[in-house]
């Protein structure tokens, strides 16, 4: 993180303490609220989509709806969903070029600042992921999440370590189709989980370097395998691992018998206990034009399996801890899979979306009766858009069958994503971005409390980083004012790690007239200056080149598409700083193009 990031708020955080309790005080959306305001008269009403971009008052609707339809009843009738891991889980993070340990207690303290169940929006953060062909890589962290459990299980490995995480919490296990998500409360001793055997260009030999001088055992671990080192650190002492390159031996059986009965033999001779060496599979191999063409499909799997960063660890007992505390998740776009643990783990994020948790969590709570006299509850599920299409077909089965003592609002940022039967049960709310005028409005105000003074320059910029975002400018302004009491421009664009929209179109006009050099040297100026992420930087761009006047009309479509290319590789995990410099090459060169140059 940066000097800024680690800046520590010792209050609540305001987008809480400002978030508005009733319906009224909600920041425009005036057609959303006069129809809310309506079923809170009648006492009653249908299941609700709001769908619109974040930070436009989604959550806080719901939350203000519940709280005018049950009065001091409103928790008990009113469910969110959450499963994660333990507070004392480690894990790899990465912030700009800094490569460190953390728990989620680590995090908990650096981000979050307030009692109760929370989700914050992080910027800049990364954690080790499985992209496609199951190479690990970083990939950026969205939000952290922390709330209450009665408990969690304690998953001991073959290893001597453990995991801890809740039983709705899922894992990742291999499969002859590829990864599948699991829910620990399916865990039975003798599975084997996944961890990974990185190739060496995960890190910089830097990074290694300042990793190396952290002794402690756990560390360790995940500097053995980011090193490529196969075994275990226990008790100071190095553990050689009972078999090389052991991964799950059920998937690569199933893929072998597809492939042939003969090899599907040799290869089961392998298996010791539920893991099989990957290497000594690879040598019993055909060469792939000996093998049947209906069978190829089963050996290239295979063969990636064989070969990918993936290794199989073995559970060697589970038990129930009965220990009331905070526990934690982390969301991943794009992959919703990340390593932890003191050996790591591959675990699956947003686990509230999935199938089982609809056919338990969400069922169980919709069949009990309304407290204090309510006729229904109301489940409220965040991120709707990023439910599997298996469990919306799952939540429009439970709509149906407890229509009479449950209502649902579901929260998307692109309702086109909600299956067209959940659309048709449910009364459609359009969310808009907050006008610029509403947001100053709002953040004068909480100045003024906060006895904060805010100049006009750094209202504008605030109104330019949160992008209509509420929730983000609140945060902004929050963070800004911690490190003074008065609030200017240039703490804004550092807070926010986001440049100043003029340096950006700088380094655009310096690429697109074939400065390169000098448009590079910005590029990496900015990335120190502000702290930036690759993902930032595209994003500016993509906001900047549409804006314009010396970029034609005609060359702005190529130019879009270049952004999304490059977009798309960071999000997979590219190296940064390589594609940043690509996509002003590409600017460079379509530069040339049009302008003949």
């Amino acid at each position: 993180m940066s000097e800024h990031d680690e800046v520590e708020v010792l209050e609540v955080p305001w987008v809480e303490k400002y978030r508005p309790k009733r319906l009224e005080d909600i920041v425009d959306q005036e057609h959303v609220v006069k129809r809310l305001q309506e079923y809170v008269k009648r006492g009653d009403m249908p299941n609700l989509l709001f769908a619109g971009p974040p930070g436009t008052g989604k959550t806080t609707a719901a939350l203000c709806l519940a709280r005018e339809l049950y009065g001091e009843h409103w928790r008990d009738n009113f469910l969110e969903l959450n499963a994660s891991v333990s507070p004392d889980t480690p894990l790899l993070v990465r912030a700009g070029d800094r490569v460190f340990f953390a728990t989620f207690r680590d995090l908990d303290e650096a981000l979050i600042s307030v009692e109760g169940d929370v989700k914050v929006r992080v910027r800049g953060l990364q954690v080790l992921t499985v992209v496609d062909g199951c190479r690990i890589t970083w990939a950026p962290v969205k939000y952290l999440i922390r709330h209450r459990a009665p408990g969690y299980l304690r998953v001991h490995l073959e290893s001597g370590h453990v995991l801890e995480l809740t039983g709705d919490h899922s894992v990742m296990v291999l499969r002859g189709d590829g990864l599948e998500a699991v829910p620990a409360s399916a865990l039975r001793e003798g599975d084997v989980l996944l961890t990974f055997q990185a190739p060496l260009d995960l890190m910089t030999t830097e990074q290694l370097e300042n990793l190396a001088g952290i002794v402690g055992d756990i560390e360790l671990n995940w500097m053995a395998r980011l090193c490529g080192v196969e075994g275990f650190v226990r008790d100071g002492s190095f553990e050689e691992p009972e078999l090389r390159r052991a991964v799950p031996a059920d998937p690569v059986l199933e893929l072998a018998r597809q492939v042939s009965r003969d090899l599907a033999w040799e290869v089961e001779a392998l298996s010791v206990d539920g893991l099989i060496d990957a290497g000594l599979v690879l040598e019993l191999l055909p060469e792939r034009r000996d093998v049947s063409p209906e069978a190829r499909p089963a050996y290239d799997r295979l063969l990636r399996l064989l070969t990918s960063d993936l290794r199989g660890l073995r559970i060697r007992k589970i038990e129930v801890v009965e220990r009331e505390g905070y526990v934690y998740d982390v969301s991943v776009p794009g992959t919703e899979m990340f390593f932890a643990g003191e050996v790591p783990i591959l675990l699956h994020n947003s686990d509230e979306r999935g199938i089982d948790v609809i056919r338990t969590k969400v069922k169980n709570f919709a069949r009990t009766r309304p407290m204090g006299g309510a006729k229904f509850k109301i489940i409220f599920l965040d991120e709707a858009d990023n439910l599997t299409r298996d469990s919306q077909q799952a939540l429009r089965r439970i709509m149906e069958m407890y229509s009479d003592a449950c209502r649902f609002i579901l929260a998307a940022n692109y309702s086109s994503a909600i299956i067209d039967p959940i659309q048709s049960r449910c009364v459609v709310f359009k969310f808009t971005k907050l006008p610029e005028d509403a947001i100053k409005e709002r953040l004068r105000e909480i100045a003024e409390n906060e006895g904060v003074e805010v100049t006009d320059e750094a209202l504008d910029a605030i109104v330019y980083v949160s992008e209509g975002d509420m929730r983000r400018a609140i945060n902004v302004l929050q963070a800004a004012a911690a490190l003074g009491a008065e609030v200017d421009e240039d703490t804004v664009y550092q807070i926010a790690a986001t440049a100043r929209p003029e340096e950006v179109r700088q380094m655009i006009h310096y690429a697109w007239n074939g400065e390169f050099e000098r448009a590079r040297e910005l590029l990496h100026e900015l990335l120190s200056r502000y702290g930036m992420s690759g993902e930032d930087v595209v994003r500016q761009v993509h906001r900047e080149v549409l804006e314009m006047d010396e970029i034609p009309d005609e060359a702005v479509p190529e130019l879009v598409e270049a952004v999304g290319d490059f977009e798309y590789r960071l999000v997979r995990g590219s190296d940064e700083r390589i594609q940043l410099e690509a996509l002003l090459a590409r600017i460079h060169a379509l530069g040339s193009k049009y302008s003949g140059g």
